[in-house]
């Protein structure tokens, strides 16, 4: 049974509320200390589960991607070691690129088109806030157009985003 599966099993049980506490500040040693990722679980109020979360922490990465992909990465297999468990990788650009995106926009493109073709209902994209270009804007966009205003690198240093 899966993860998902037993949690759509009935319980008996009250639920409990998730445990909270304060996140670490921006400066302070993080628990994986070099191994760390930024993943930003450290800096949330959720950082309690990060002794269970962090694969850094307990080295469960194989374990993980054999739950989720069915197979660990092939350590003797460079793609594999730099990439991660995948099916198949394929190397693509636009032929006519999409203005002011970074490279040539082709992950806007399908985006967008995903959007347009109704297979998914959102895209989480990062936009520019209005004031200033580098500060990120994290948007769950719904229109082909909000996709698109997300185009563009957005050189900026990790943050935390609250929705």
């Amino acid at each position: 049974m899966t993860i998902a599966q037993e949690s759509l099993q009935p319980s008996n049980q009250p639920q409990n509320k998730h445990q909270k506490a304060r996140g670490l500040k921006p400066e302070s040693p993080r628990p994986a200390k070099e191994l760390c990722s930024e993943c930003g679980l450290c800096d949330t109020y959720y950082i309690h589960y990060v002794k269970e979360a962090c694969a850094f922490l307990n080295q469960q990465i194989p374990q993980l991607e054999q739950q989720s992909h069915g197979r660990s990465r092939d350590l003797n297999n460079s793609d594999d070691l730099y990439f991660g468990v995948h099916q198949q990788m394929i190397a693509a650009r636009k032929q006519e690129p999409i203005a002011g995106a970074q490279w040539s926009g082709i992950v806007s493109s399908i985006a967008c088109e995903m959007l347009t073709q109704g297979k998914v209902e959102g895209v989480v994209c990062v936009q520019n806030t209005a004031e200033d270009r580098f500060q990120p804007l994290p948007v769950i966009a719904r229109t082909p157009e909000e996709v698109l205003a997300a185009r563009v690198n957005k050189p900026t240093l990790p943050q935390i985003f609250q929705f």
